[in-house]
């Protein structure tokens, strides 16, 4: 790993804190004493206004993070000496230690012993296939929003106005490119555009084909779920196929805890620690319940109310957490009792 070294004339140090839109400048002089600590817009004027004081002698640096090219055209353009940060190196923190294939085999063996063995669920083969076809359903979506962010990525290392949500209809596309001077760039952006299409009726054919299959495994399920507000075919279905039947919950906390929606603690001589991360089906937390949250705010006033009072009490991030915890709990009831969703009760209880 090499270092920098900043030149023997150096007066003043600019730490950047870099963002999309904006970004956080702090100088400081040779004694260490803080110059200057300012919000600025992500743009070159107002970082050149806010550094002209401290021009002679000055060392800008931030971390390498996806739109610095920008504030390293403007300095190299100004004279300004730039130093670009490695991420990793900057946040890393190292820790490993020795396993081999012979220890891990016989720590299993001494678990099943001693009794000790986590307990995995075993999915059933029958439609073990069909969750696994959700789950590249998944992973197409993944891949075109990596595409999308990288459409919004070359907009901004050009220093562009955001086209939002334009690169999702396939009408609006064309008109993306069409204020990209440098021709590689656009070029770029060209090609990204172009994978969209296909993965769009991937997607949709793929949707369509589990849709069906599930309705001769699960059609009462599926008709349960979706009658709750935002919910639909696809939320549904990752819910039922990532957890197969809900009679193996023996308890409504323990299909909670499988769907990562409450977390651990970790507690020594009555005091709590600190906040374990949860373990349990990632893919139920962060793609369905969570998404269900957000959409059954969205869809219905009363539960977009109960959003904004657990938000003036918890804060909006925990009180996402918490309406999907809700969910959670609501999704039990209903796939065991086959009711269908109350909205009155839940914002109610």
């Amino acid at each position: 790993m090499r270092y920098f070294q900043p030149p023997a004339d150096t007066r003043f140090y600019a730490g950047v804190d870099l963002h999309a839109r904006s970004l956080f400048l702090s100088i400081l002089d040779r004694e260490g004493t803080t110059r200057f600590g300012r919000n600025l817009p992500a743009a070159p004027e107002p970082f050149l206004r806010a550094v002209q004081p401290f021009r002679e002698g000055l060392v800008v640096g931030c971390e390498c993070m996806h739109c610095w090219y920008w504030l390293a055209d403007t300095c190299r353009d100004a004279h300004i000496v730039f130093a670009l940060g490695h991420a990793w190196a900057m946040k890393a923190v190292h820790g490993s230690k020795t396993k081999c294939d012979r220890h891990d085999a016989e720590a299993i063996a001494r678990l099943l012993r001693g009794g000790n063995f986590p307990l995995a669920y075993a999915y059933p083969k029958e439609r073990r296939g069909l969750r696994d076809l959700l789950r590249a359903r998944l992973r197409l979506v993944r891949q075109r929003a990596e595409l999308y962010g990288h459409v919004h990525t070359a907009r901004r290392q050009a220093n562009l106005p955001p086209v939002s949500n334009d690169v999702k209809y396939k009408s609006k596309r064309a008109t993306i490119t069409a204020d990209i001077a440098d021709p590689f760039v656009r070029r770029r952006v060209e090609t990204d555009l172009a994978l969209l299409e296909p993965l769009d009726t991937t997607i949709r054919r793929l949707e369509a084909e589990i849709e069906q299959a599930a309705q001769e495994h699960y059609p009462t399920e599926l008709a349960v779920l979706q009658t709750t507000p935002g919910v639909g075919a696809v939320l549904s279905l990752t819910i039922l196929l990532e957890i197969d039947a809900i009679d193996r919950f023996d308890t409504r906390q323990q299909f909670c805890s499988y769907a990562r929606l409450c977390g651990a603690v970790q507690e020594s001589a009555g005091q709590r620690t600190r906040r374990r991360q949860p373990q349990g089906r990632q893919r139920l937390a962060e793609v369905a319940f969570s998404e269900a949250a957000v959409l059954s705010a969205q869809k219905d006033e009363r539960i977009g109310a109960l959003l904004q009072r657990l938000a003036s009490r918890l804060g909006k991030a925990k009180a996402l957490s918490a309406l999907a915890h809700k969910l959670g709990r609501a999704f039990y009831h209903m796939l065991h009792t086959k009711e269908v969703f109350d909205v009155n009760r839940f914002v109610r209880h």
